[in-house]
């Protein structure tokens, strides 16, 4: 599967990044959905080796920076920098003021986004420490620069120098769209490494031609499997050969193999048939009906096989599909292979 994130000038031990920038993500999709109870959109893209002031100098507006200090399984701090009329917006999406028009932001506003940020760190931390059984925790964030002053941030230039810069994208319906740079101290990235230090940032990845190879290898050592005949029954295969038919549904066949390989999953929400001439017909804001009702159950298929059947629900900000009905584990071997 390829990696989303655009790594610059990163070794790969750096990557091991990636374990808390899953958890940001996260945290920050939760805390959207909660909060502001809007549809919303943050993805970690891109991580670089850079520097405080290289992120100041290249800002094309004001920027507000928080500071995050970890106390419970990583050592060092991280800074969040936002851009402050972003940070201005957000706090009136919270507050129900969005849209008014000021030129600076209360003490209250203030305070509502640093509120909002911590809790999205720790639903972050929560889910970091779900996912590696880890536990992590952190101090709420506190704004460093309320009134925008840059002066206050040269002091921290080089406590920051040549750490690893995470942004992350965010999008709140309607309009807003945005970015947030994560600062990562150093010491906070080797203290993360030693947390987690069986992580793998490139895992390798199964061919085609390898799943293939695999699921042929399977096959054959399960029609290869010796039939041992029930008590009481003629036995006229006392050699141990193969018996016709028999190997594939014994029990003794090596699933083992076929464990690691990757399969895709579609969720079927209904299917229609169309003539041609509607189908060039269709355009933006045509409606195409399905065969089905919305309080159906969906189809959930792996490798273009259905297995189960489930409901749609919400999973920090994005679609899942909650299990109803599924196929017992004999069942979705001989279905799969």
């Amino acid at each position: 599967m390829k990696d989303k994130i655009q790594w610059v000038g990163v070794e790969k031990w750096e990557k091991v990044l990636k374990t808390l920038a899953v958890a940001y993500e996260s945290g920050l999709a939760r805390t959207f959905t909660d909060v502001i109870e809007r549809k919303s959109f943050t993805s970690c893209v891109r991580v670089e080796k850079t520097t405080l002031q290289t992120i100041l100098k290249s800002a094309t507006k004001a920027i507000s920076v928080l500071e995050v200090q970890y106390t419970d399984g990583l050592t060092g701090n991280v800074l969040l920098l936002v851009r402050s009329n972003d940070l201005f917006r957000l706090g009136g999406m919270i507050s129900g003021t969005e849209g008014r028009i000021d030129d600076t932001m209360s003490p209250e506003m203030v305070e509502t986004c640093v509120q909002f940020f911590a809790r999205a760190l720790a639903e972050a931390n929560r889910s970091f420490s779900d996912q590696h059984g880890a536990v992590i925790a952190s101090r709420a964030p506190r704004l460093i620069n309320p009134e925008e002053e840059t002066g206050v941030l040269q002091t921290l230039e080089q406590v920051y120098d040549g750490a690893l810069s995470a942004t992350f994208e965010f999008i709140v319906e309607p309009k807003m769209d945005s970015r947030i740079h994560v600062l990562v101290q150093p010491d906070l990235l080797q203290s993360l490494r030693k947390l987690v230090p069986d992580y793998d940032p490139e895992p390798p990845v199964v061919s085609e031609a390898e799943k293939r190879r695999a699921m042929h290898r399977a096959e054959e050592q399960a029609d290869s499997v010796s039939y041992v005949p029930a008590a009481g029954e003629p036995s006229s295969n006392q050699t141990g050969a193969p018996r016709a038919g028999r190997g594939r549904s014994g029990a003794n066949w090596n699933v083992d193999l076929l464990l690691d390989v990757e399969l895709p999953i579609a969720v079927t929400f209904g299917e229609a048939e169309m003539l041609l001439r509607d189908v060039l017909k269709l355009g933006v804001g045509s409606v195409i009906e399905l065969d089905k009702s919305v309080n159906d159950p969906v189809v959930i298929t792996v490798n273009q096989k259905p297995i189960a059947r489930g409901e749609v629900v919400m999973v920090d900000g994005n679609y899942g599909v909650r299990i109803l009905e599924v196929e017992s584990t004999a069942e979705r071997l001989r279905s799969l292979g």
